[in-house]
């Protein structure tokens, strides 16, 4: 189950929207989540300034394609472009 602080949710492109992409702040990650029970399937990313690593993760968005772009605010100054791979 999700625990911790969430600045940003979005949904996957499929037509039910399956999938939720949460960023937990507490643990700097993005979590992939099952929108129908809440579990939590997957995560990326951890604290710090290097690449897939996250400072104030703060919004993030998806394109048609899927991508996911998360941008970081106060130290982090940056956006970030993650390509989905796989399905579920």
């Amino acid at each position: 189950m999700l625990v911790g602080s969430a600045s940003s949710v979005e949904f996957s492109r499929d037509q039910n929207q399956k999938i939720m992409y949460v960023i937990n702040e507490i643990d700097e990650q993005i979590d992939v989540v099952d929108r129908a029970s809440g579990h939590v399937l997957d995560s990326f990313g951890r604290p710090g300034h290097q690449v897939g690593e996250f400072m104030h993760a703060h919004t993030m968005a998806l394109d048609s394609k899927g991508n996911i772009y998360v941008g970081e605010s106060v130290d982090g100054r940056r956006v970030q472009k993650f390509k989905v791979v796989g399905s579920r």
